[in-house]
């Protein structure tokens, strides 16, 4: 059985970008910061803070990676998930449908180049 409970713990993000420039991807961006922001800084000014004691990845960090794509976003979104068998840290599957871990990925890599947080 999958750990559900920190199903928060999302690749994606939310609010305003840096600069509040408006989302082009409003669901991806709203999803992250429903999903995602309880391990991940997401936005500049997010409602919540990340409860992690090891924050996972900002958006920022993961969009200015050199391999990052909204493909390769969307992929480990959808793919990559811890369960009580695995050991190390391992992203819990945030139960996105497909169109959901894509507009995710969309707002992830609007904000290469474009933030500071």
């Amino acid at each position: 059985m999958r750990h559900r409970g920190v199903a928060a713990c999302c690749l994606a993000g939310a609010g305003a970008l840096a600069h509040g420039a408006q989302s082009a991807e409003p669901q991806g961006a709203s999803l992250a910061q429903s999903v995602c922001t309880a391990c991940h800084v997401v936005a500049a000014h997010q409602q919540r803070v990340p409860i992690l004691k090891s924050v996972a990845p900002s958006f920022c960090e993961i969009a200015n990676r050199p391999g990052s794509s909204a493909h390769s976003v969307a992929h480990f979104v959808t793919t990559t998930h811890w369960d009580e068998s695995m050991t190390g840290y391992r992203m819990p599957d945030p139960m996105l449908t497909a169109d959901q871990a894509n507009a995710v990925a969309r707002y992830v890599m609007q904000l290469r180049g474009q933030c500071s947080f």
